[in-house]
């Protein structure tokens, strides 16, 4: 089998720019949760996670007569700042499978096409834009990006990008979740705090020293899910790992996992479902890590970002491979990722 490899990565969140950073400020333990400007029902400050604005670029000059919308400006500036660190590395055009926010309710989907596009100008970085892919899939696309990207690598693709870009400043979406009462607050125990970031993965089937392995990904859809009818029954993560194992049958215990958790009970009991259901696969002193506690929910970025933490993580020897990135979407996506360090699988 093709073995890929996870060449570099670049990310930008509330609590750091660039992989390093972000993962040493993750081990520190520290929080990039503010009260912001917006408020809630309650008529409080609304808590997020937020990058400061002076970490970001401004939106490129060729772009500033386009017709976008605030938080597509937001989003291109999220993912230029993610982009331009793995840029020295690209020398040609390459795909990019991009991981997008789920559409709103009863509003048409953004044009992915047009957005890649305009991703490239804002990050000075040339794509090969009619290989590309998007997934407007939120919380788990960034996990079904990977897929497609390691589909695309097996079949004969030299090397290829993986990224997810989110943000939370977006008013209407912001009222819908705080009328569902999701959203963390002096109200709502059982919320989350909305975050924004983006990551980028430069994935390579050329071997290069001290780069983790990209072993297996594994999708699965939720019929249970929060929005849905059917009954909640948590199945769809553990559904999810059915699907790498069967890609990849020889996997190692899993030591330490990266969890696309965001504070609220429902993904709680799909991780629970999860590993109850493949107990086998886990080491017994499995080590559990949650970053959303520091840059709370990133959407359609946590995918992406949970891996470059992991990769970072593993070659740093802060924890132990092989490690198991999951994420599922608020509806029925859900991802896993299984990691190891190179030259063990």
């Amino acid at each position: 089998m093709t073995r890929v490899h996870l060449v570099n990565s670049g990310a930008i969140c509330a609590i750091g720019i660039g992989t390093a950073q972000c993962s040493a400020a993750f081990r520190a333990g520290l929080s990039g949760y503010v009260q912001s400007a917006l408020h809630g029902r309650c008529g409080e400050p609304l808590t997020m996670a937020l990058v400061p604005e002076l970490d970001l670029e401004p939106l490129s000059d060729a772009l500033l007569e386009q017709p976008l919308g605030d938080r597509e400006r937001r989003m291109l500036r999220l993912g230029g700042a993610a982009l331009r660190q793995v840029s020295d590395h690209v020398e040609r055009p390459l795909p990019m499978f991009l991981a997008l926010p789920e559409p709103e309710p009863g509003k048409p989907a953004h044009s992915g096409r047009g957005f890649l596009e305009h991703l490239a100008t804002q990050a000075a970085l040339p794509l090969a834009i009619d290989t590309s892919r998007y997934f407007e899939l939120g919380r788990a696309g960034g996990l079904y990006a990977l897929q497609a990207a390691l589909d695309a690598l097996r079949a004969g693709q030299d090397s290829a990008l993986v990224c997810g870009i989110e943000t939370c400043l977006d008013l209407p979406w912001v009222a819908r979740l705080d009328h569902e009462r999701r959203l963390l607050g002096p109200d709502v125990k059982d919320g989350f705090v909305p975050g924004e970031g983006a990551a980028v993965l430069h994935l390579s089937r050329t071997a290069v020293s001290g780069a983790s392995l990209i072993a297996a990904v594994g999708t699965a859809e939720d019929l249970g899910h929060r929005y849905s009818e059917a009954p909640a029954l948590g199945v769809g993560l553990a559904n999810a790992l059915e699907d790498a194992r069967a890609r990849l049958p020889a996997l190692e215990p899993v030591r330490t996992c990266f969890a696309g958790l965001n504070g609220e009970a429902f993904g709680a009991k799909e991780w629970g479902v999860a590993h109850i259901r493949h107990h086998d696969l886990f080491d017994r002193e499995l080590a559990f890590e949650h970053p959303a506690d520091c840059f709370g929910d990133v959407g359609a970025a946590m995918g992406p970002l949970l891996i470059a933490l992991a990769d970072e993580t593993l070659r740093s020897g802060h924890r132990a491979g092989p490690m198991l990135i999951w994420a599922s979407s608020d509806h029925a996506p859900c991802a896993c990722a299984y990691l190891a360090a190179g030259g063990t699988l």
